[in-house]
């Protein structure tokens, strides 16, 4: 069952248990490189990816291949979206470094734009480390606004937010989140 909007060439839907390695495996890959900027393992590195699947809260973008059986050509990013209150929390984001620049992380910040809204949140949370520039300059061509800086867990972090309501116009179509969250 697809978890929303797919485009040619790939999919995103719901993680299931047998998606774990991917996620690991993409996890890995994207923040692998993270490792000699930082004194600790970047936490996606350390997630529980398990706990998250069986929650309903892990999504995955998997690119679409029509040469196998399946049609699938494999998972090469994933997010992991938690509902709040007023605000949906994008924990994860991480696109496989040799799939970075085809537009994926966009896809999923429009997918989460979609669940917040679908879910009544007024806003999009996350955080990233202060050591990933990259990660922030990207959340911030999307909009997102840096809310603050703190010591959090061990790790120094930069906090973001995206009002939805602000977004709105840019979302092609609703999405039906029937049993997703």
């Amino acid at each position: 069952m697809d978890a929303g909007p797919e485009s040619a060439g790939w999919r995103i839907r719901k993680a299931n248990a047998a998606d774990k390695e991917d996620i690991e495996a993409v996890a890995a890959n994207a923040f692998s490189i993270y490792l000699r900027r930082m004194e600790r393992k970047p936490f996606p590195l350390l997630d529980d990816y398990a706990a998250h699947i069986r929650s309903g809260h892990a999504f995955v973008l998997e690119e679409t291949d029509e040469q196998k059986p399946n049609g699938v050509g494999g998972i090469c990013a994933f997010a992991v979206l938690a509902p709040g209150a007023d605000e949906l929390a994008l924990e994860v984001l991480a696109v496989s470094r040799r799939r970075q620049g085809r537009g994926y992380g966009r896809a999923f910040i429009d997918f989460a734009r979609r669940q917040a809204r679908a879910l009544g949140a007024r806003r999009i949370g996350l955080y990233t480390n202060e050591v990933m520039r990259e990660s922030q300059g990207f959340y911030e061509s999307l909009g997102f606004t840096e809310t603050r800086r703190a010591l959090d867990s061990g790790y120094r972090r930069v906090f973001y937010a995206l009002e939805v309501e602000e977004q709105d116009e840019q979302l092609e179509k609703p999405l039906k989140l029937s049993g997703y969250f």
